[in-house]
């Protein structure tokens, strides 16, 4: 499998003469004058004269991206199904009595303690809901307090304003989450754009709101399952023991 692809077209703008004149020697594949001053140069770089730097590397960048999921993952393993969102570098699950809590700490691997970071010693979630990736909403305890709460709510691609405070809300997301409210269309009136013909516009536009699952399948109201995940039921204790026997040399 080749791992380089062929590279895209460069454009850049530029108005010092001597810039200007050097792009003009190379085999540029356009240019095109913008002003007396600015002249745009497209091209295409060619990939056999192109050095890497000496402090890249790939199989790093790889082992980088591959730890972190896996630390993500001996995260998961701990709270099991009490996991109820997580993304590359955080978890939300359910904290019971009598059952651990994943360690918090300050050295590289660790996670802290997000909730009390932002709003105080003692505070905690009392309500969550995800309707995907980046699409969630919680209330927080205050401090511990039950009669001091707060919602934060996260939507991608939503600035939360004036605007739309109203419909993006914590109870409509649960709603939709629940399947007793269809999608929902926020309006975005003053939203930046940028045009072909090199001009930034500001215009109105909208964007539909819905939970998202397209890595998971939902099994029942509360549970979520991998596609292609298949249940085995055991139907033989030497299945059973053989399973634990493996998870205690796994964690050997």
């Amino acid at each position: 499998m080749p791992l380089f692809t062929r590279p895209k077209q460069i454009r850049l703008c530029l108005q010092v003469p001597p810039q200007i004149r050097r792009c003009c020697t190379d085999a540029s594949t356009g240019l095109l004058p913008l002003s007396d001053e600015c002249i745009q140069v497209k091209w295409e770089p060619i990939s056999d004269t192109e050095e890497s730097l000496p402090t890249s590397s790939l199989i790093l960048a790889a082992f980088t991206t591959c730890l972190g999921r896996l630390q993500l993952y001996h995260y998961l393993d701990q709270v099991n199904e009490r996991a109820l969102y997580c993304d590359t570098d955080s978890v939300a699950y359910i904290s019971r009595p009598g059952e651990p809590d994943i360690p918090t700490g300050t050295h590289l691997g660790d996670l802290t303690d997000q909730v009390e970071e932002d709003h105080g010693p003692g505070s905690f979630i009392t309500e969550f809901v995800a309707g995907g990736p980046k699409n969630y909403a919680f209330k927080v305890a205050i401090g511990g307090d039950l009669s001091n709460i707060k919602v934060c709510i996260k939507v991608r691609g939503i600035s939360i304003n004036a605007s739309c405070d109203e419909l993006v809300t914590f109870d409509n997301l649960k709603a939709m989450v629940m399947g007793s409210r269809d999608k929902i269309t926020v309006p975005i009136p003053h939203q930046i754009a940028r045009l072909p013909t090199w001009q930034i516009v500001t215009r109105a536009s909208h964007k539909n709101w819905k939970p998202v699952n397209i890595k998971r399948r939902r099994v029942d109201v509360a549970n979520t399952v991998p596609h292609g995940f298949n249940a085995w039921d055991m139907a033989e204790e030497e299945d059973q023991d053989l399973l634990e026997a493996m998870e205690l040399l796994a964690d050997a």
